[in-house]
């Protein structure tokens, strides 16, 4: 069947497992999650895929079937000792690359909403300084990519964690001071919890990825270099 949206059940499933992220409260769950978030998940991934086809179509999940992380938390080295992820999503980007060498998309469903980004999360240090080398040769273009009125409009403004001042190596008052400081950029919009159930989710994501598809693709045409000469 074609993705439409999430059902009730599905949306209710991921609220309570926000309230009791256990493994008392999930077990009898199991079946549902499996049936109501899970596949669906897969489904809306699927539906992105032939939405990216026309869009972008390099950033198209090879496999929507092991696109979506398990749901169990890997709690070895955190504080937060809870079970459970409460978000469940999956990530478009070129495949056959780490995930700190590229830029790219991703969806992800919870109770508080359905959460759209668009960017590089997790650049490592080659990264960034591929990064930070397109920033000085083409400051002007990211600028006016990043401020397209639209895409403002839908996303809100650029984000990401920044250094206090210039990196290493760049003068305080280099021209392109504003934008070396980042140490991963992105957009990100939360959209009501809502979306999740209605017939217009898929085209709500889509139309986001697609306003984002210039940013999301400079990021990777500047990250190239440092890919170790893989693609």
């Amino acid at each position: 069947m074609p993705f439409k949206s999430y059902s009730k059940e599905a949306f209710e499933f991921l609220s309570g497992l926000e309230a009791h992220n256990e493994k008392a409260w999930f077990d009898p769950r199991k079946k549902l999650y499996e049936e109501s978030v899970k596949a669906p998940t897969i489904a809306l991934v699927e539906a992105l895929n032939e939405r990216l086809s026309s869009i972008a179509p390099r950033y198209r999940v090879p496999d929507p079937a092991k696109a979506i992380p398990r749901l169990n938390r890997d709690v070895r080295f955190s504080n937060d000792k809870s079970p459970y992820k409460t978000e469940v999503g999956a990530v478009f980007s070129l495949a056959g690359f780490e995930k700190q060498e590229v830029a790219g998309f991703y969806v992800g469903v919870s109770g508080r909403g359905v959460t759209v980004i668009g960017g590089a999360y997790m650049p490592g240090p080659p990264q960034l300084a591929a990064l930070r080398a397109a920033f000085v040769d083409r400051a002007a273009e990211f600028r006016a990519l990043v401020k397209a009125p639209r895409l403002v409009a839908a996303m809100g403004e650029l984000s990401g964690d920044r250094l206090k001042g210039v990196p290493r190596g760049f003068a305080k008052d280099h021209p392109a001071a504003d934008l070396l400081g980042y140490t991963q950029v992105y957009f990100k919009t939360v959209l009501p919890p809502a979306t999740a159930t209605s017939s217009a989710l898929t085209n709500e994501i889509a139309k986001r990825f697609e306003l984002m598809t210039p940013f999301v693709t400079w990021l990777d045409a500047a990250l190239a270099p440092a890919r170790s000469g893989k693609g």
